[in-house]
């Protein structure tokens, strides 16, 4: 947890406030994804295999897809623009 603190510090640091306004949404559905899934405790997924993460993010991808997470809690289908979107602020 120390870790996504300091990565979040450091962002902030070295980023503009428009770029932070966008990216902090995906952190926010990505954290509350590992939770739902009961990984909350491993947000790099350490534990897993390379393998494993591939399919968690495919996973994480699909819930942003279906909108069932963050401000797209309307159950609209997002774009794939906006499924990259996340994923990209979050690589």
């Amino acid at each position: 947890m120390a870790d996504m603190h300091a990565s979040e510090l450091a962002i902030q640091g070295a980023v503009v406030q428009g770029t932070n306004a966008k990216q902090s949404p995906a952190r926010f559905c990505y954290r509350e994804y590992l939770s739902s899934i009961g990984l909350s405790h491993d947000c790099f997924l350490d534990e897993f295999s390379p393998c494993q993460k591939q399919c968690i993010h495919s996973a994480f991808a699909h819930a942003i897809r279906e909108g069932r997470f963050g401000s797209s809690r309307n159950r609209k289908t997002n774009k794939s623009k906006s499924v990259r979107a996340t994923l990209d602020c979050m690589a």
